[in-house]
């Protein structure tokens, strides 16, 4: 099972003394102790993630123990600046790209501007379905949920 960890969430999730970690430790728990996977690509996320010096060795240590799956770079890359080009006013169209690629089924964010965007399903071809969003620990029953297992985690 896979989540894509919009970048806004990554202090919440991995963080422990961060105000809203509670809501975003059954994502934590899931990735580093269950069957849980994050999944990430494409040259935007990755400058995101870049720009988070103090996660960066967690997730490298996630990679080495097959807790990270990174998706094919130009492919996201390639979706990303489509779904840029039709729709200027959304601004993660980047994580959109990485549900398509990947076909995950789960985005874990706080960004409530971008939730109604998640949910477009315009944005998405027909063969990918439409992502659930994780907000807080009320949605953790989607962690277990087989019908959310991307391709890639397969």
């Amino acid at each position: 099972m896979c989540v894509v960890l919009d970048c806004n969430i990554i202090s919440s999730v991995f963080n422990p003394s961060e105000k809203d970690h509670e809501e975003f430790k059954p994502v934590l728990h899931w990735i580093t102790s269950g069957n849980g996977k994050m999944v990430f690509g494409g040259s935007k996320y990755k400058k995101e993630l870049n720009r988070m010096k103090s996660y960066l060795k967690f997730i490298k240590e996630l990679s080495k123990a097959g807790k990270c799956i990174n998706v094919d770079d130009s492919a996201v890359d390639k979706i990303q600046n489509e779904i840029k080009n039709k729709h200027r006013d959304f601004n993660d169209y980047h994580i959109v790209a990485i549900i398509i690629v990947s076909k995950v089924r789960i985005i874990c964010t706080k960004d409530k501007k971008a939730i109604p965007w998640f949910k477009n399903s315009d944005l998405y071809p027909s063969d990918v379905k439409k992502p659930k969003i994780y907000t807080s620990k009320r949605n953790r029953n989607l962690l277990n949920r087989r019908k959310y297992i991307g391709n890639v985690c397969l």
